[in-house]
């Protein structure tokens, strides 16, 4: 009798694990959720209580309206208005120096599209200037307060006098969208003082 090997089934193929397509899907969940948590907060809207103060404007306001837009005028992202406050010493000393803060707050915003929340603002840089437009000073530190960033500026006057001052304040605005922020601008405002800074001799 001839003797038959017996047949063997055929070996399945062993299925392909796709490590690469899992950590690649696993790095762009925890980078999404990295993103989110780190956005800077809105800043909610404060409506004139800050630029009408006298502790936080008694030197000087400004509001302004600003209509914003992403990816080459394609997408409105929101039409806000911000405010400046400024406050400090009103008399100086020639000389010595003197100290002002600056308060950034939004007045109010309305926006443009559902996939954003809000807009947040990061205080960059604040420099203080005379009507001749001579630097007096610039800001050497700020403060995260719930209702915007105040900056601290300390300007030095030369001479005595009086002395019609203002400050150029940079911006950079972000928003808050449904996942994650995105940087939008950087905005350079000119505020002006509403009052003169007497400065006398020492």
């Amino acid at each position: 009798m001839e003797e038959y090997e017996e047949e063997q089934a055929p070996a399945r193929p062993k299925k392909k694990r796709h490590w690469g397509s899992i950590v690649a899907v696993a790095v762009v969940i925890v980078f999404m959720v990295v993103w989110t948590v780190l956005s800077p907060s809105v800043l909610s809207q404060a409506g004139t209580t800050y630029v009408e103060s006298d502790s936080y404007a008694d030197m000087g306001k400004y509001t302004g309206e600003r209509d914003i837009w992403w990816l080459g005028k394609s997408i409105h992202v929101v039409r806000t208005v911000w405010g400046v406050s400024i406050s400090g010493d009103r008399n100086a000393t020639a000389g010595e120096p003197a100290e002002y803060s600056v308060l950034i707050t939004k007045v109010e915003e309305e926006l443009g599209s559902f996939w954003f929340r809000g807009t947040s603002v990061n205080l960059k840089e604040v420099t203080m200037y005379d009507s001749d437009g001579n630097m007096l000073g610039e800001m050497y530190g700020k403060t995260q307060l719930d209702f915007g960033p105040l900056g601290h500026v300390t300007a030095t006057f030369d001479q005595p006098g009086q002395y019609e001052c203002h400050l150029v304040v940079k911006l950079r605005v972000y928003a808050e969208m449904r996942i994650g922020f995105i940087p939008l601008e950087d905005v350079e405002i000119e505020a002006h003082f509403s009052e003169y800074v007497v400065v006398s001799a020492v």
